[in-house]
């Protein structure tokens, strides 16, 4: 019935009807099993009382409560503060509970067939005067007599005839609006800023049967571009990792690798997106924590598969905290983040999604709210604040040399010539080595 008026309604050009149309019917297509049963029984509407003649659907309902702000003690006079009517609006249901047992403490009952204007004996001969005139008035016409042969569909009040047009159009109106509404699925048009959406559309495109522009440009100079030409520049297979590249370089819910943005680490993702192929798929395995803890190590231009390593070899080149990557125990948790909300996104199409607990994957709870875990390990062993190095240029061969006159091994932040062959995690002092775990 709701597909037969859609129809109806997109053939005569009812404008937000058309617009919002599909979207109703592809909700009403995926309501739960026991929301339909209730559907099914007429269990779709709402009652502000006991009373009959009552039943108005929920739309109409909130209509109530929108007057019931309009009246004294609603928002009126608070409208223009934002505070006081997010207080009003959020309090509203436990004000109504409030008033509906103090009632219901002194016994006052509303009696509603006296407030009712349907209820009313003037309403009821009002009604039954309009019935008995539109009665006549069809009689007098004689709409509906069986004598009348002409075939042609005309005015009953009037008497005039439907255009040959007007008629067809009438007849065929539900496969006429089906074939409409068939030709305009075909296009569709996403305007949306939010780069989510975009990539959500890119990962999923196998899965859309209409073809997709993106609304770009101005108000004054809009711009349309096809999906599908964004689709073939991404490079080849990438698109199986694309959301996961946008979980673990940052977004809404995870923070971004500093001093690394998209644009960088987009030259990464062309010839490593392999790394981050299980990144959001079912259960996180330490393979998958392993080949995204790699994938971070290219992006900070390092071909060592741990941070721990990338960090000491960035800090033994430049000596700087501000260009070294996260600490394992730090990238673990940003790992695990990235994997609950590429999870997330690969579900999307999905009406029920199958998640793991948020305090499970990188979260804690916190006054009742989620903040993530950063880490749960010092950067830097307290022992390792201070650490000698030497500034030999000719080897270490005196006592002239800090190295030797500690009794330590030399190490790749020495100026004695080490290369980066050398540095190895396990030729390191001990005290060194903890600094990079």
């Amino acid at each position: 019935m709701h597909a037969a008026l859609f129809y109806e309604v997109r053939l005569y050009e009812v404008p937000y009807y058309a617009r919002w149309g599909p979207i109703y019917l592809a909700e009403m297509h995926q309501l739960p099993e026991k929301v339909l049963e209730e559907f099914k029984k007429g269990n779709f509407v709402v009652k502000r009382s006991a009373a009959d003649f009552n039943q108005v659907s929920p739309d109409q309902a909130q209509e109530w409560l929108n007057a019931t702000g309009k009246k004294g003690g609603g928002v009126v006079g608070i409208t223009k503060t934002a505070s006081a009517l997010s207080r009003w609006a959020l309090s509203y249901n436990l004000r109504s509970h409030v008033a509906a047992e103090t009632a219901l403490m002194f016994n006052c009952k509303t009696d509603d067939s006296l407030i009712h204007k349907e209820g009313g004996l003037s309403r009821q001969i009002h009604d039954n005067d309009a019935e008995n005139a539109l009665y006549l008035t069809l009689q007098r016409f004689n709409a509906f007599s069986l004598c009348v042969s002409n075939e042609e569909l005309q005015n009953i009040a009037t008497k005039d005839l439907a255009t040959s047009e007007i008629e067809q159009s009438l007849l065929n109106a539900r496969s006429l609006g089906q074939s409409q509404l068939e030709e305009f699925v075909k296009n569709v048009v996403v305007s949306a800023r939010d780069t989510d959406v975009l990539l959500l559309l890119l990962a999923h495109l196998h899965l859309i049967t209409s073809k997709v522009w993106i609304a770009a440009g101005t108000a004054k100079k809009p711009t349309f571009i096809p999906l599908d030409d964004v689709y073939r520049k991404l490079p080849a297979e990438s698109e199986k990792a694309i959301l996961q590249f946008h979980a673990i370089t940052g977004c809404d819910t995870t923070s971004y690798l500093f001093g690394h943005s998209k644009k960088t680490s987009w030259t990464v993702l062309k010839d490593y997106f392999h790394l981050l192929l299980s990144l959001g798929e079912g259960t996180l395995t330490t393979d998958t924590l392993k080949r995204a803890e790699t994938f971070v190590c290219r992006i900070y231009k390092t071909k060592v598969p741990s941070v721990d390593m990338a960090r000491f070899l960035l800090f033994a080149k430049a000596g700087t905290p501000d260009i070294l990557p996260p600490t394992s125990d730090a990238v673990k948790y940003h790992i695990m983040r990235a994997h609950y909300q590429a999870m997330v996104w690969r579900q999307v199409h999905c009406r029920k999604q199958i998640l793991p607990k948020p305090e499970e994957s990188g979260w804690k709870l916190m006054d009742d709210k989620l903040v993530p875990v950063l880490m749960t390990r010092d950067p830097i062993p307290k022992a390792c604040v201070e650490m000698i190095t030497c500034k030999c240029t000719t080897g270490c061969a005196t006592l002239r040399c800090k190295c030797k006159k500690a009794n330590i091994v030399c190490s790749g932040l020495c100026c004695c010539g080490k290369s980066e062959n050398d540095l190895s995690i396990n030729k390191l002092p001990q005290s060194m080595s903890m600094m990079c775990l």
